[in-house]
């Protein structure tokens, strides 16, 4: 028995260490050469868009997209984080709109021309006009979805600043030298 609860407490250990690292996982952190996005209303009414040149546990420097001089901002000024990873497809977006537009167009011309295009002569009908927007929609969807896929927007997602280590040891520049220890409660 005593043995199955030593079993049962390890994988109990085991599973929530494990369980800590998924949530770990699941957050994205700053770093220096990122591109970032940020609000910092001190600095900017708008948001600042830039790469990160330099980050400092209480200190980012950015080096504005538009070019000039880096901005040297306090982390407790920033507001809201971002961090450009990648770019993304707009296929759906243009599957999507491809998909309305085509699919009214094809409406339209299935009902204004449906009775010319009928080896009877019958007299249009929403039949015509049904016909007419699937076909449309279908070839818009399509058509769509091939220019979507040539056009790419950033995928921007929420970042935190990275934990300071435990201790750390900085020389500066005068020659001084400053230890840092924090702690986790």
């Amino acid at each position: 028995m005593r043995r199955l609860l030593i079993k049962i407490a390890c994988s109990a250990v085991l599973l929530l260490a494990c369980a800590n690292a998924v949530f770990a996982a699941d957050t994205t952190f700053v770093r220096q050469g990122s591109w970032v996005r940020l609000e910092a209303p001190q600095f900017s009414e708008s948001q600042l868009v830039g790469r990160v040149s330099d980050l400092d546990p209480d200190t980012l420097v950015l080096r504005p997209a538009g070019g000039g001089s880096a901005l040297r901002i306090p982390c407790s000024d920033i507001e809201g984080l971002r961090v450009r990873e990648g770019q993304r497809s707009n296929w759906l977006l243009g599957g999507a709109i491809g998909f309305v537009f085509f699919g009214a167009l094809g409406a339209a011309i299935g009902a204004t021309y449906g009775e010319e295009l009928d080896p009877f002569h019958r007299p249009s009908t929403s039949a015509d006009a049904a016909a007419g927007a699937l076909i449309g929609a279908v070839a818009g969807f399509g058509i769509g979805v091939v220019i979507g896929s040539r056009f790419k927007s950033d995928r921007w997602v929420e970042a935190e600043f990275p934990s300071p280590p435990p201790v750390t040891l900085n020389v500066g520049k005068d020659g001084s030298v400053r230890l840092a220890i924090s702690l986790r409660l």
